[in-house]
């Protein structure tokens, strides 16, 4: 588990799974993106494996993200100025980090 606060980060202190902290960070660094609200962390039934992948949702004012790597799951929600920049900006860059991304 990561943590990370303070910027862009919307709590003083928030939790990430590994995988999580790694999309979090991508998102920080887009400067159409403008806070980082963590979600909670589940560990769906049934699930295991290595994969990690990313899921990029447009929901009202935010993008969803869902991060799942091997046995745990986490959402994270994005708001920017630009969606659909910020969506184009973590999508490549979850591709370079070997995640498999899925947008709708």
């Amino acid at each position: 588990m990561k943590t990370r606060s303070g910027g862009k980060f919307g709590t003083k202190h928030c939790t990430l799974t590994d995988a999580g902290a790694i999309i979090a960070d991508i998102a920080s660094k887009c400067e159409h993106v403008t806070r980082v609200i963590h979600g909670v962390i589940t560990v769906p039934r049934g699930s295991s494996g290595s994969s990690r992948k990313v899921k990029i949702q447009l929901v009202g004012h935010a993008l969803k993200v869902s991060v799942v790597a091997g046995a745990s799951h986490q959402e994270l929600f994005i708001y920017a100025t630009d969606k659909m920049a910020a969506q184009e900006y973590i999508r490549a860059g979850a591709k370079e980090k070997n995640f498999k991304v899925s947008t709708n």
